[in-house]
């Protein structure tokens, strides 16, 4: 791990042994390490996006809860890039569990497809915020989601991060902005402060 970034955002997005979920290796936050160890802990699991299936999402959960170093309770779920359609289909389709989404440099949330994320926003039980890159979706297509969530009556935020491409948290990328990624971490850990302190 080389200067401020780190790779907990690539380890989301390019996780590749597709069986096995993130958050069984050790990562670091510069200046938030407490906070990224709850992450770790209750937090996100991703896989290739074209390999998702709902199952997936069922079976991992279900393994996070009998891990010791779980805590009971909600979880969260962060996606970048395709991630954040993964945590969205997710926290659809377990509002009982996931109390948080947080999706950054997402992209194909808003599609002509029957199944498209916007459409699966009024089963979310979770507060969200979505943190995208000035490139990742366009006006039309963020304002039609954010009419989605406001339609649903979901507690969220969705801002365009400024200066930004896509992928703009990876620090081994020429997308990488050290000052998005800060924005990024002031964004989700409150988010994760508020949804899961009681857990």
């Amino acid at each position: 791990m080389n200067g401020p970034g780190h790779r907990d955002a690539d380890a989301f997005h390019r996780v590749q042994d597709a069986d096995r979920p993130v958050g069984a290796e050790r990562h670091s936050c510069p200046g938030a390490q407490h906070a990224c160890h709850r992450i770790l802990r209750r937090a996100s699991v991703a896989k290739s996006w074209h390999r998702e299936k709902p199952r997936d999402a069922d079976a991992y959960l279900r393994f996070l809860t009998i891990q010791p170093e779980v805590s009971a309770g909600p979880v969260a779920v962060t996606g970048y890039c395709m991630g954040a359609v993964l945590a969205i289909r997710t926290a659809a389709a377990h509002p009982d569990q996931v109390a948080a989404v947080a999706g950054f440099h997402p992209g194909n949330l808003v599609t002509v497809a029957p199944d498209s994320p916007h459409r699966l926003v009024p089963k979310l039980a979770a507060q969200v915020h979505l943190g995208h890159a000035e490139n990742d979706m366009t006006p039309k297509a963020i304002s039609e989601l954010n009419q989605a969530l406001d339609a649903a009556g979901v507690g969220y935020t969705s801002e365009t991060y400024p200066g930004t491409v896509h992928g703009f948290t990876m620090s081994d990328t020429d997308a990488f902005n050290p000052s998005a990624l800060q924005r990024h971490w002031d964004r989700l850990l409150p988010l994760l402060d508020r949804t899961l302190a009681n857990s």
